[in-house]
């Protein structure tokens, strides 16, 4: 759980080590043995998910991707009058 601005950096800092193994595993195996690549990507998605969902959480946008949709979904109402 992230409390504080300190620990907001430490994790996004985690979250782009996180971002940088998945590029590598990216262009290193994925090229050579796709069923390899996503066996050994599969920790990196999660990471990379528990990681961005404490980062929204704590910065308060943990909106649904419903929520999402219809937020956007008013907006371009309100532009269109």
């Amino acid at each position: 759980m992230i409390d504080s601005d300190a620990k907001l950096k430490v994790v996004r800092d985690q979250l782009a080590r996180a971002e940088s193994a998945l590029a590598s595993l990216q262009s290193d195996v994925l090229p050579k043995n796709e069923s390899l690549y996503f066996v050994m990507a599969e920790s990196c998605f999660d990471t990379i998910a528990e990681l961005r969902g404490l980062i929204e959480a704590y910065l308060g946008n943990n909106f649904t991707p419903e929520v999402t949709d219809n937020l956007l979904q008013q907006g371009m109402e309100f532009e269109n009058g």
